[in-house]
């Protein structure tokens, strides 16, 4: 069952959640808004807020607000915070006007279950009492079942609302699941035109579902090895790996940009990092900078089928609000045909957009498959020299087309194993690599040649698949180093050569 629970503000104590249940993971944050960045006194009629400060791994979770009026307003609180450091000076929430209506979250799930949806919220003393609550499994019509309380009281204070709708039918993997929060109560009259509730530190989390397809990373790139201030001629073709970051296990991978200038910039983002850690002090983006152009990437797909797309991309305050999708079989000819999204929303933090290719004959074991992103929308105008789009973690995912009928899981590593590290010797720093067959939880470490400890590279569980680290040894002096990795009971070791 659903149930709303209160969390009071400090300046009143607080009540315990409800207890999840025991899992082996922790859950995803899927879904988050802040609304810190969007500008003072805007218009939403005339800006779409959607995205203005989503951070989402889902593409298409929006907002809509169907009262008098609403916009931000400084009402700081830490309460489901998720920026790491919370700065109070920062923080901005959003405000519901009256005459008061109903704000519905587009929330999407797919790929995802046992969502909890939480965020924090007050109200003005002419402000709405009350909130009703439902939810949609269609995207139409609003239901409250397996709900144990439909309307809560809204306080002068800030508190805490959580909504766990783990187990409820139709929630789970769902791009459609909705929910509708309708101001009620005393001071909710259509003709009082005073008043608000307010409304921060929006989240939805969840646990990620197995997937039906395994698939394995046969391209990827991340950027973090281009130095700085060096900008890429328009129209030069980047392969993954070297200069750029990344691999490729299949040769004519590139990237190009037909806008006005290419480089790197520091915006990391979790968000489809397949760097394992995740450091985000290394994690670089690529930005894509006004006048925009084509974006094209030619993802071979020989020997593979069922094959995923996926990148994260945001914009700064001038750069284009929109990308328009476009896929060729032969390098040339491009269209939308097929696509769920053809045209998607860029907003100023991080989203997860998803393109999947599956079934799709004409892409699969295709050397010349290319996606075609357009900047679109406002900030795209030729004469806007100012402002930019950035990508990061692009990758593409699929299974081979050796792997026998009937099985869904594609070809997984079928052993653990450890590589030779790449290149070697090297300097200063060098790519790991290991394989395992299920998710198990790794040990990966680096050792000198006397047996002394140098590093942990890895200590946590990892899914299963292909795996890269990178090791850098700039603070060490020249020699052999040995690295071990332990998984399952199993103890493997390799010899690398450091020289400066």
């Amino acid at each position: 069952l659903v149930s709303a629970i209160l969390f009071l503000s400090a300046a009143f104590g607080s009540s315990d959640a409800k207890a999840q249940s025991s899992e082996l993971s922790d859950p995803v944050l899927i879904h988050h808004w802040n609304f810190n960045e969007i500008p003072n006194n805007v218009d939403f009629s005339t800006v779409s807020p959607e995205l203005l400060n989503a951070s989402s791994r889902l593409y298409g979770a929006l907002l809509s607000y169907d009262g008098a009026r609403w916009d931000r307003v400084n009402e700081p609180t830490p309460i489901n915070a998720r920026e790491v450091p919370y700065v109070e000076e920062d923080d901005r929430a959003l405000r519901l006007r009256n005459p008061a209506g109903a704000l519905t979250l587009h929330l999407p799930t797919k790929g995802y279950r046992d969502v909890v949806l939480k965020y924090a919220i007050l109200r003005t003393s002419s402000g709405a009492h009350n909130q009703e609550v439902s939810y949609s499994i269609d995207g139409e019509n609003f239901i409250t079942d397996g709900l144990d309380s439909t309307e809560f009281y809204v306080s002068l204070y800030y508190d805490m609302v959580e909504f766990d709708f783990s187990g409820i039918e139709g929630v789970d993997d769902n791009p459609d699941f909705k929910v509708r929060l309708t101001l009620a109560g005393e001071n909710s009259e259509p003709d009082n035109d005073s008043g608000n509730q307010r409304i921060n530190n929006v989240t939805l989390e969840g646990y990620e579902l197995e997937p039906e397809i395994r698939r394995n990373l046969i391209h990827y790139w991340n950027f973090d090895n281009i130095p700085n201030d060096v900008n890429f001629p328009t129209g030069l073709e980047i392969s993954a790996g070297g200069i750029v970051g990344g691999s490729s296990t299949v040769g004519g991978a590139w990237l190009r940009y037909d806008g006005d200038r290419w480089d790197r910039v520091n915006a990391p983002t979790p968000f489809n990092a397949r760097t394992v850690p995740y450091d985000e002090e290394e994690d670089r983006g690529l930005r894509l900078r006004n006048p925009s152009g084509d974006f094209l990437v030619r993802i071979p797909t020989t020997g593979h089928k069922n094959v995923l797309v996926r990148y994260a991309a945001k914009r700064t305050d001038s750069g284009s609000e929109a990308q328009l999708i476009t896929w060729s079989t032969d390098g040339t000819t491009f269209h939308s045909d097929g696509l769920v999204f053809d045209s998607v929303q860029v907003g100023l933090n991080f989203v997860l957009y998803e393109f999947d290719f599956t079934g799709w004959e004409d892409v699969d074991d295709n050397p010349d498959f290319t996606l075609r992103i357009r900047a679109a929308g406002p900030g795209s105008e030729p004469d806007n020299i100012e402002g930019n789009q950035r990508l990061n973690h692009l990758t593409v995912d699929a299974t081979s087309t050796e792997t026998s009928a009937g099985d869904g899981y594609g070809d997984l590593p079928g052993r653990i194993a450890l590589a030779q590290n790449y290149p070697n010797p090297f300097n200063p720093a060098t790519r790991i690599s290991f394989d395992l067959p299920e998710q198990m939880h790794v040990t990966l470490e680096v050792f000198d040649i006397t047996g002394r400890h140098i590093q942990t590279l890895v200590n946590q569980a990892v899914p299963a698949g292909s795996h890269t680290v990178t090791f850098d040894a700039a603070q060490l002096s020249s020699g052999i180093y040995l690295y071990r990795l332990q998984a399952d009971g199993q103890s493997f070791t390799r010899r690398m050569m450091f020289v400066k």
